[in-house]
Formats: C-alpha cells, structure tokens, sequence
C-alpha cells in the first residue's frame, strides 16, 4: 500500500472553505523525504505494525516535535530525521 497520512491544521477562510496551504506544504516537505514503496516501520521507539498503530503513534507527536523514522526501502532499513 502506499499511503501517506498527512495530518495538519486545516483552517477554515471566509468563505468557509478549508484552506489547503498548510496540507500543501506539509506534502512538499515529505515528499523529499518519503519515497513510493517506503514502508514505515518504527517511529522512534514506537512499532509500527499496522495502520492503527500508525495512527496512535502519530497522534503522540506535536509540531515542531523531532522523531527518527525507520523505513522499509528495497529491502533495506533506512533511518530518516523528520519534523513533525
């Protein structure tokens, strides 16, 4: 599966349409980081062995908060430094 969650404040303008500049930029930053076919398998200390894990796991981290993300890439375990 390659899904990403991106999770961030969506604020709301005047219209009462979601402003989408804060999704849009936090996809731009991962997608230097992330690659199609990565499969995340630990975040910090947290297994992550399935989707709600993935969840609660991300649910524990705030902005700003730093965290080291093991990933599965060709068959081979790559460590990325990410911010929340």
């Amino acid at each position: 599966c390659n899904t990403f969650i991106v999770t961030v404040p969506t604020p709301i303008n005047e219209n009462n349409e979601p402003d989408l500049i804060p999704l849009k930029n936090a996809t731009e930053k991962i997608s230097g980081v992330i690659k199609k076919g990565d499969i995340v398998i630990k975040i910090n200390d947290y297994s992550i062995d399935d989707m709600m894990s993935y969840m609660e796991t991300l649910s524990k981290f705030n902005k700003g908060d730093k965290a080291e993300v093991s990933v599965l890439r060709d068959a081979k375990i790559v460590i990325l430094n990410i911010e929340f």
